[in-house]
């Protein structure tokens, strides 16, 4: 029967919105995304159910097994259709085109010359249509009397250009840093008045509170400015003294005097040592920020292939497809790519709302 073909980059890079698992296609409202079905032994007839949310447009057969006598009728370049017949044994590309925030399918069926739907010869393309979403960062540095400045910085505009890359490609979704032009002596820094010693206590309100008091004090007005404060720790992040190995982490903070939430993406010390890996890892982060859960949940041994079971380094690609994104639960899977659940979550606005854990400060 005929199917939905479009090929992906890897199962850990970014797509376009496309979620072959589905198969499932986001677009950016009013912008469009390439597609393509696949037809075997009888033609096909697309059809979109609901032409107010998506339309096509710009057919084109890229391969064919056995050419056509005649050509076939397909319409002109940018002349929007709802309902398609394509020819026999064939590879034809087309254009979605997102009109109207919504959902919609992209429905398929086998048919032969004389008109008989071929029985179970279906398919189903789920479309949705959103607006594009925006997000502001700020960044700032973070020291006490113990653990001063030294002058070492992430190169966050990389990293921002990568994560924001990924972002809009597959959910229409940008994310901005702005303090990106800030470099040296520019970059926002608070100097605690009570040491880290050894770690910053991730889960303990005074630390929280303290943090959050000292940069208010020294930089008014930010934090109601922006969705989300990126910390830099000098020292690693610790629970009860003990070192988390965490490089990255998502912390929602509610404050007790009136209701308000603050959303912090915590960065360690040992980031310094995991830069290549710091893209994945902040991008993980901000997933969890924007209510994505991990996928899985959680990880038992039997969900690992055996041939990765008790590596320190395991291979990613012999893990299951559906399991390499953005939001596997260990930093080794290094996944930018967002599936048809996770690019839909990114669309209502959770922030905070699926935080399991919110400290009152």
């Amino acid at each position: 029967m005929s199917n939905i073909a479009k090929s992906i980059l890897g199962p850990r890079l970014p797509t376009d919105g496309f979620d072959p698992d589905v198969p499932y296609q986001f677009i950016e409202l009013r912008r469009e995304r390439p597609m393509g079905v696949r037809t075997f032994d009888f033609k096909s007839l697309i059809e979109i159910s609901n032409p107010g949310i998506c339309r096509m447009s710009n057919f084109k057969i890229v391969r064919q097994e056995v050419p056509n006598i005649t050509p076939v009728p397909f319409p002109g370049p940018g002349t929007l259709v709802s309902r398609m017949a394509l020819p026999a044994s064939s590879y034809v590309t087309f254009s979605l085109h997102g009109l109207a925030e919504g959902r919609t399918f992209l429905k398929g069926r086998d048919q032969r010359d004389d008109a008989e739907i071929m029985p179970g010869a279906k398919y189903t393309l789920e479309i949705a249509v959103h607006p594009r979403k925006h997000k502001q960062f700020a960044t700032c540095y973070v020291f006490d009397r113990i653990n001063r400045d030294i002058g070492r910085r992430i190169d966050f505009t990389s990293t921002f250009k990568e994560i924001n890359d990924a972002f809009e490609q597959q959910a229409a979704l940008t994310v901005e840093n702005i303090d990106a032009a800030k470099t040296g002596a520019d970059v926002r820094t608070v100097t605690l008045d009570v040491p880290m010693r050894g770690g910053f206590e991730i889960l303990t309100p005074e630390a929280n509170r303290h943090l959050i008091e000292k940069f208010e004090e020294d930089h008014p007005g930010v934090l109601q400015s922006v969705d989300a404060l990126i910390v830099v720790l000098p020292v690693p992040m610790t629970v009860e003294g003990r070192d988390t190995g965490l490089v990255g982490l998502y912390q929602e903070l509610r404050r007790a005097s009136d209701d308000s939430r603050i959303s912090l993406l915590l960065i360690s010390s040992i980031a310094f040592a995991e830069l290549p890996g710091l893209t994945s890892t902040m991008a993980h982060e901000m997933g969890h920020f924007l209510g994505l859960h991990h996928l899985p949940e959680v990880v038992r041994r039997a969900d690992i292939p055996e041939s990765e079971r008790g590596k320190e380094n395991p291979d990613p690609d012999a893990f299951p497809f559906f399991q390499r994104t953005l939001m596997y639960p260990f930093t080794f899977m290094r996944s930018l790519r967002l599936n048809r659940v996770q690019i839909e979550l990114m669309q209502l606005n959770l922030r905070g709302i699926t935080q399991e854990l919110v400290i009152t400060i």
